[in-house]
């Protein structure tokens, strides 16, 4: 069964303009290595890591090239999470995520 499109089942915030580090942590504990980067990017603006940016942008061969394997193997989970958690508008292209980044930066001050 597949838990796209199902938001957080829990007491979790799930308004698009939010990312909750505590409830991914708490349904994707095997992501924790990765949760740190989105939480950031989605919550501050901070560039992710190569990895993080080539699933954000959409760029498959680039995800494959740069995930180690323990990334690589919780990448259904990773989209999964994206897709039920994050800020609709902040992936998906190089665009978006550029825009998502540079909207956060600006709103809290800080350099590009």
């Amino acid at each position: 069964m597949s838990s796209f499109g199902n938001r957080c089942p829990q007491d979790c915030p799930t308004s698009k303009a939010h990312f909750d580090e505590t409830c991914a942590r708490r349904e994707y504990p095997e992501l924790e290595h990765l949760l740190g980067g989105l939480g950031r990017f989605f919550n501050q603006g901070i560039a992710t890591g190569q990895f993080l940016n080539a699933v954000l942008t959409n760029d498959l061969l680039e995800t494959f090239s740069r995930g180690d394997p323990q990334s690589i193997a919780g990448l259904p989970r990773l989209i999964e999470l994206i897709f039920n958690h994050a800020p609709g508008d902040a992936w998906g292209t190089p665009e978006r995520v550029a825009t998502w980044r540079a909207r956060l930066r600006a709103e809290i001050g800080a350099a590009p």
